[in-house]
Formats: C-alpha cells, sequence, structure tokens
C-alpha cells in the first residue's frame, strides 16, 4: 500500500490590528463629527482622556498577563444585577 499523500497544515490569515496611523484617523474623525454635532471641546477631550486611559489600562492588562486573573471579577461586575429602578 502506498502512503497518503502529506498536506502542509492551513493557516488562516492573522487578524489585522490597528495601527497609530489608522488610530489617528479614526480619533479626528470623532473629534470632528462630535464638534460638528455642537458638543463642546472640553467634552471631547474628556471623551478622548478616559478612552486613552482605558485603552493604555487593557494593553497593560494583556502583556502582563494579569488580565487572566482580572476576567472572572469583571465578568462577576458585568453579570451582577443593576440596583438602579
Amino acid at each position: 500500500m502506498s502512503k497518503p499523500p502529506v498536506v502542509g497544515c492551513v493557516q488562516a490569515p492573522a487578524p489585522r490590528r490597528l495601527h497609530a496611523p489608522g488610530a489617528v484617523v479614526i480619533i479626528v474623525t470623532l473629534a470632528a463629527v462630535l464638534t460638528f454635532l455642537g458638543v463642546p471641546a472640553i467634552e471631547i477631550l474628556q471623551l478622548l482622556a478616559g478612552a486613552s486611559l482605558v485603552a493604555g489600562a487593557t494593553i497593560a492588562l494583556v502583556r502582563t498577563g494579569l488580565l487572566q486573573a482580572v476576567r472572572p471579577a469583571v465578568r462577576a461586575l458585568v453579570a451582577a444585577p443593576s440596583s438602579t429602578a
């Protein structure tokens, strides 16, 4: 009997990551739309600052491996029933 042919591994393409130029375009576009809608500049800056803090914290958690330890607590907070009526 002959051996079956050897087939190479099929690799899926790697997911595309957002790099700095793409992120800058998104941020400038968002700021322009919010300005056009009449949102004050200070509120836009506060929104961008908050988003930057969340992004930085997320990247830090992922790179240090702490996300695995924090994930159960985050899931518990998200799944907790709201006490507002």
